[in-house]
């Protein structure tokens, strides 16, 4: 009888657990890479396209709540170029109240803030004139410790990376009289880490005492130095991160990521309730199919198992590529260098970076776990 009663009772409440669950929280990435594309009609200079998504009605439903969700939250990004264009998009996003235009058009007065290559000009110099123009845009609203030149020998060990990128995007007020933040750092693995000048607070919006040097002019000798791992202990734990996006270098070969380190590091650093958030990296334009490299798959399981969650980056950009490319057959993505509106270039604006709307779908994915509650 009472192993009746008792079956009974987990019956019970495994019942209204699992009820609570479906209508309490929303589904992982996972759940939409399962699904089939819808698509959505965007404007071009070659009249009207239509590009997928996966997570446009899942975005519609949580736009009335996006913030109150964000409000009080601080997300940090650490990784290379594709983690700052994405970090880029979402900034953008949250001071203007838009997305980027979809196919890299010109943004208030500016080229496109994800794509460097419109930068360029005529200047060798064009990466610093990008770290100003895209640090104007955001409006007083973030400080970037940044500085960057073709080549450079300083110190001789580093072989020739001499550059710096860590942008502190801070707005006072944004809902419930609650600031929202965020946090690039540049890291693109082995003697690439994190390095910079400024030891940030967490004040918004960012106090000018605090700043050192000025965007674009933010050259070594640096004041510090850190593995991914020691970033978060000693650049991210006193802003209070609430969520942290990484990406585990996995450009550079033979180079296995300190997924312990940065695990142990998170857990002792960022905020109580925390999430951490994976990102595996880029699809090329070359790429027909999605590769795990096999030490990115071993962090995978590593952080998984320590109840990280996974944006599925390579997954859910071939998913879109496919889906694109199925319904415009006579597109050729990949083609370097060629306008946005050229047959071929709605993906990517060279072998590996993204045009705009695919940042913004992985900004939508982002957003789907750090509004999970909503």
């Amino acid at each position: 009888m009472r192993l009746h009663i008792l079956a009974l009772f987990l019956f019970v409440t495994s019942f209204f657990a699992n009820k609570a669950a479906a209508f309490s929280g929303r589904r992982p990435v996972q759940h939409f890479l399962n699904k089939n594309v819808t698509w959505r009609t965007v404007h071009g200079v070659d009249g009207e396209v239509q590009i997928p998504t996966l997570f446009q009605s899942e975005y519609e439903t949580l736009t009335p709540h996006l913030q109150d969700c964000l409000a009080g939250k601080h997300v940090a990004m650490m990784g290379y170029s594709l983690v700052r264009y994405q970090y880029l998009s979402l900034a953008n996003f949250i001071q203007h109240g838009e997305w980027l235009p979809w196919d890299g058009s010109a943004y208030r007065g500016f080229p496109s803030p994800v794509i460097e290559n419109q930068w360029r000009g005529n200047t060798s110099t064009h990466w610093n004139a990008f770290f100003k123009g895209t640090n104007a845009l955001l409006e007083n609203s973030e400080a970037c410790d940044c500085y960057r030149v073709p080549s450079c020998r300083y110190p001789p060990s580093s072989k020739g990376w001499c550059n710096t990128e860590n942008r502190y995007y801070r707005k006072s007020v944004f809902g419930n009289g609650k600031a929202i933040a965020l946090t690039y750092l540049s890291s693109f693995g082995k003697d690439r880490t994190p390095r910079g000048h400024w030891l940030m607070s967490q004040k918004t919006p960012v106090a000018p005492s605090e700043q050192s040097c000025s965007v674009g002019d933010c050259k070594p000798p640096w004041r510090w130095v850190y593995t991914d791992a020691d970033a978060v202990k000693f650049i991210l734990k006193p802003l209070k991160v609430t969520h942290l996006m990484w990406s585990p270098n996995n450009e550079r070969k033979g180079v296995m990521p300190d997924a312990n380190g940065m695990l142990s590091a998170a857990r002792l650093s960022l905020s109580p309730g925390s999430t951490g958030i994976l990102y595996e990296g880029a699809l090329s334009a070359s790429s027909n199919a999605v590769h795990i490299a096999p030490h990115i798959r071993l962090v995978s399981r590593k952080v998984a198992a320590a109840g990280w969650e996974n944006l599925h980056s390579l997954r859910l950009v071939h998913k879109l590529r496919k889906s694109f490319q199925t319904k415009h057959a006579s597109i050729n993505d990949g083609q370097r260098g060629k306008p946005a509106h050229a047959a071929g270039t709605f993906l990517y604006w060279d072998s590996l970076h993204y045009y705009p709307w695919v940042y913004e779908e992985l900004n939508k994915a982002l957003l789907s776990i750090i509004c999970k509650e909503y």
